[in-house]
């Protein structure tokens, strides 16, 4: 049972739901962030890495005695080329290996990879070609990256993210045939990651959720 994590983009949305939900089961923490994590509020069992996703040298820190590493992180739409989530795999990676931790749960989302067209017209014709593409271009090179690792890696592609609180309600879809388009909680993505640390489920698989 993975008892510390390691999360990465930890700040707010679903990293942020993450660090407080394994602090509400008794886990210990690592948190790298740019902001506050866990609101600023101090906890004896969250250790934050203030910094960039791309310090190996922070990474290694992080990852020290970790049982799993949780990777979020994001960046704004862009119209110029998108390097962060390849130049963070790039740095996570090796620290990784050096460390000997295994696991990993990337995070990406419907458009990145062999994912790519399996939404809704919408979605797929004119969002991701007009506002998203840059992001998922090196979303896409990141996932390429990690595959090619001998790590347990699982990479996660969620639906259109929602707030609220939890539902329980997380349907999984583990091949790009069976995607479907659809919409889930942050919280339940958080959630449903910390299972996956903690069972150790759809190592080397990569599953759409949705409620």
């Amino acid at each position: 049972m993975t008892k510390r994590i390691f999360v990465i983009g930890a700040s707010r949305g679903i990293g942020g739901l993450c660090v407080e939900q394994a602090l509400d089961r008794g886990w210990t923490v690592h948190a790298m962030a740019r902001g506050p994590v866990n609101g600023g509020d101090p906890h004896p069992r969250l250790l934050v890495i203030a910094g960039d996703c791309r310090n190996e040298t922070l990474l290694g820190e992080g990852v020290m005695g970790a049982d799993a590493v949780i990777s979020v992180i994001g960046t704004p739409p862009s119209l110029s080329k998108v390097t962060i989530f390849s130049e963070h795999m790039g740095a996570l990676l090796p620290v990784m290996q050096r460390a000997a931790i295994r696991r990993l749960i990337f995070v990406t989302g419907l458009g990145a990879g062999d994912s790519y067209g399996r939404s809704n017209p919408l979605y797929d014709y004119v969002f991701w070609p007009l506002v998203l593409r840059q992001m998922y271009l090196d979303k896409t090179r990141a996932e390429e990256m990690l595959q090619a690792s001998d790590l347990d890696w699982t990479i996660v592609r969620p639906g259109l993210l929602l707030n609220g609180r939890p539902t329980g309600r997380v349907r999984t879809f583990t091949t790009p045939e069976t995607y479907r388009g659809g919409a889930i909680r942050r919280a339940d993505v958080a959630a449903f990651l910390l299972d996956c640390a903690e069972n150790a489920s759809f190592v080397r698989q990569t599953p759409e959720v949705i409620a």
